[in-house]
């Protein structure tokens, strides 16, 4: 199911990038950001700067990492809590699949990632006004690192 959920094969970056625009700024909204636009262009801008194209394991690794990082910066990801939270974070995103999943719908794929991303960080605390700036450039970094890891040329995926 995680498999399936993450393929964003047919999706191109500035679609994600639209799409991640448009939620992140509904989410800054939500906790009470009164201008979310310059937090969630900046989020964002690095997809299409960075990123070439879209696979399973380049959305895999943006989406598990940013969670990590983003839990490790706030203190909450420790050694030994480490594998629990992540099998909840999985087990999130996989539950809010299945809600919306529908074959070759892009759009509930996309939906289900990020409303997983969200239960699963406001399930654990780690969702405020004061984290979600630093969750942006936690975020904007991991598409980057992620891009240049990918990129064309690059022998470490081959």
């Amino acid at each position: 199911m995680l498999r399936n959920t993450f393929d964003f094969s047919d999706i191109s970056p500035a679609t994600l990038k639209n799409f991640l625009y448009d939620q992140s700024n509904v989410v800054l909204k939500d906790y009470g950001f009164t201008n979310p636009y310059i937090y969630s262009n900046y989020a964002v801008q690095p997809i299409t700067d960075y990123l070439e194209s879209l696979t399973t394991p380049m959305m895999l690794q943006i989406y598990a990492n940013s969670m990590g990082k983003f839990l490790d910066y706030l203190g909450i990801l420790r050694d030994d809590n480490a594998v629990q939270l992540a099998l909840e974070y999985a087990n999130k995103i996989e539950e809010t699949a299945k809600n919306k999943l529908m074959k070759d719908n892009l759009e509930t794929k996309m939906e289900s990632i990020t409303q997983g991303f969200r239960n699963f960080a406001e399930s654990v605390g780690a969702f405020s006004q004061e984290s979600l700036v630093p969750a942006v450039y936690i975020f904007a970094n991991e598409f980057k690192q992620t891009g240049n890891m990918f990129r064309s040329g690059s022998n470490l995926y081959v």
